[in-house]
């Protein structure tokens, strides 16, 4: 079986960024979807591979709607800003907008997972996070959570 072009692409996206995604738990994914679309110069809203135009609260952009998709994805033109698949607890922000994960974090509208934000602020990548993580025994990894 094939793949489509769409999601060739996007993978590739992901690819080039992968170690610079900040692993987040969304605790409001409205204000989270619309904070990132307000501060995104050119925000590409999708959901399960559709474009989102409505943002308003009778749209498709309500947290249900949020919640029951399997793709979800907030881009700056092309280039990935935001999304999950899946699951939202699966989140991840990119660490080019870490502003939109500071701003959502001091309102309690997401909790960053890991010490990620500390690991982009000193340059590392976040890389070493799991290293870490996969390094430590697991009964200490799951009392760090």
């Amino acid at each position: 079986m094939r793949k489509s072009p769409k999601l060739s692409e996007r993978a590739k996206a992901l690819r080039m960024v992968r170690d610079k995604l900040i692993p987040v738990i969304p605790k409001n994914l409205r204000r989270v979807a619309l904070h990132a679309i307000a501060v995104i110069q050119a925000p590409i809203v999708l959901m399960d591979g559709k474009a989102i135009t409505d943002f308003s609260e009778g749209g498709p952009l309500t947290r249900h709607s949020i919640r029951s998709c399997i793709d979800f994805e907030i881009r700056d033109n092309r280039k990935p800003a935001l999304g999950f698949h899946e699951h939202p607890n699966e989140m991840w922000i990119t660490s080019s907008y870490v502003h939109i994960a500071d701003h959502c974090a001091a309102k309690n509208w997401l909790k960053v997972q890991n010490n990620a934000l500390k690991h982009v602020a000193q340059g590392r990548s976040l890389r070493s996070l799991d290293d870490a993580k996969a390094r430590r025994p697991l009964a200490q990894t799951l009392n760090h959570q």
